[in-house]
C-alpha cells in the first residue's frame, strides 16, 4: 500500500509539473496515433493493402510538411521518397519476422510492396533479398517468378528501364548463382530460366554468356528432360541468346543444335516445345549457312516436319482452351 501510494503521489507531482509520460506523448503525436505506429504494431496491424496504404500516407504527410519549410520542392520531393522507401521496408521488416512464424511466402510480402513501391524500387529489392537468401531455393523461386512477371506488368518504356536496373543490380549473377546451387530443384531451375529470357534483351546478350547462362540452360535441359515448361522455358531462352552472331556460331559449334533436334523428338507430342524448339533452330539457322547445314545433317528437317504433321489437325480446327501445366514441387 506504501508503495502504491508513492506511485501515486509521484505522477501527480509529475502531471503538476507539467510533464507527459510516454504514453500520453506519443498518443498526441500525428505519427503515433491511428498511422504509421499503429500500422507497425502487429497486433493493430491491418493485413496486406490498409496497411500499405497507412505506412505511405503517414510517411509522405510527415515528410511534406517537415522538409517544405526547410528546403526546395524538388529536393523535398527526392527527401520524401526516400522516408517513404525507409517507412516501406520498416513495415516489411515487421511483417517479414511475423512471417517467419506464420510461414507468409515472399511472393506474398512482395505483392503487398507492390502498393509502394515503384518498378525500380521493387526491382532492386527483389534482388537485394535473393541475393542474401540463396540458399533459401523457396526464396529464390519466389524472386525469379516475381522478376518475370514484371514483364507481364509493365510496358515500355518502363519495362526497360527495370531490365535496365536488374542487370545493374547483378540480377543474371545472383540467379545464376542460384541455378548453380539448386541443380536438384525443379521449380528454381525453372522460374530462373523465366527470368533470365526476361532479361535476355539484345544489349544483355553478351553479358548473360560472359556469367555462364548457356550451360546453366542446357544442363537443367538435360537434367529435367520430362517436364515440358523447362525444356519450353529453355528453348525460348536459347532462341534468345541466339539472337548475336556471335552466340548463334558458339552453340552451333558445341553441339546444341543436335541437342535442341533430340528435344523436338522426345516432345513430338507437345505442339508447345515444337513451337519453342523450332522457333530456336529457325534462329540458330537465319544468316548462318553453317548452322543450317548442321540442322540438316542432324536430321532437323524430318523431325520439324513430323512435327508439323503431328499437329496439323489441331491447326485446322480452332485450338481449345488449355489449363497451365502445373510445375512439380
Amino acid at each position: 500500500r506504501a508503495e502504491r501510494k508513492q506511485e501515486a503521489n509521484l505522477l501527480q507531482n509529475k502531471r503538476a509539473s507539467g510533464e507527459k509520460d510516454l504514453t500520453e506523448e506519443v498518443a498526441g503525436k500525428e505519427w503515433g496515433s491511428g498511422g504509421l505506429m499503429d500500422s507497425l504494431n502487429p497486433r493493430k496491424e491491418d493485413s496486406g493493402v490498409k496497411t500499405s496504404t497507412r505506412v505511405k500516407s503517414a510517411m509522405k504527410k510527415r515528410a511534406v510538411q517537415s522538409l517544405s519549410k526547410y528546403t526546395s520542392p524538388e529536393t523535398a520531393k527526392d527527401l520524401q521518397e526516400r522516408a517513404e522507401l525507409a517507412g516501406v521496408f520498416l513495415a516489411d521488416f515487421v511483417r517479414g519476422a511475423r512471417s517467419t512464424m506464420t510461414g507468409e511466402s515472399l511472393h506474398q510480402r512482395v505483392a503487398i510492396g507492390n502498393n509502394v513501391w515503384g518498378p525500380t524500387t521493387k526491382v532492386w529489392a527483389l534482388v537485394e533479398h535473393m541475393r542474401q537468401q540463396l540458399d533459401n531455393g523457396s526464396i529464390v523461386e519466389d524472386t525469379c517468378r516475381a522478376i518475370t512477371n514484371l514483364g507481364h506488368e509493365l510496358t515500355p518504356p518502363s519495362l526497360d528501364e527495370a531490365i535496365e536496373r536488374l542487370v545493374q543490380e547483378g540480377a543474371i549473377e545472383a540467379i545464376l548463382a542460384a541455378l548453380s546451387r539448386h541443380k536438384l530443384n525443379l521449380p528454381v531451375q525453372l522460374e530462373g530460366l523465366r527470368a533470365l529470357a526476361l532479361m535476355a534483351t539484345d544489349q544483355y546478350i553478351n553479358r548473360h554468356v560472359d556469367e555462364g547462362a548457356l550451360v546453366a540452360v542446357v544442363t537443367a535441359m538435360q537434367k529435367w528432360p520430362e517436364s515440358q515448361d523447362l525444356q519450353i522455358a529453355g528453348c525460348h531462352l536459347l532462341g534468345r541468346l541466339s539472337m548475336k552472331e556471335g552466340v548463334k556460331r558458339r552453340l552451333g559449334r558445341d553441339g546444341v543444335i543436335p541437342f535442341l533436334i533430340q528435344i523436338l523428338k522426345v516432345n513430338i507430342a507437345s505442339e508447345h516445345v515444337q513451337q519453342v524448339g523450332c522457333t530456336a533452330l529457325a534462329i540458330l539457322a537465319c544468316g548462318n549457312d553453317e548452322n543450317a547445314k548442321k540442322i540438316e545433317q542432324a536430321g532437323g528437317i524430318q523431325v520439324i516436319v513430323q512435327g508439323s504433321q503431328q499437329h496439323h489437325q489441331h491447326h485446322a480446327t480452332p485450338p481449345a482452351a488449355h489449363a497451365p501445366t502445373s510445375v512439380p514441387s
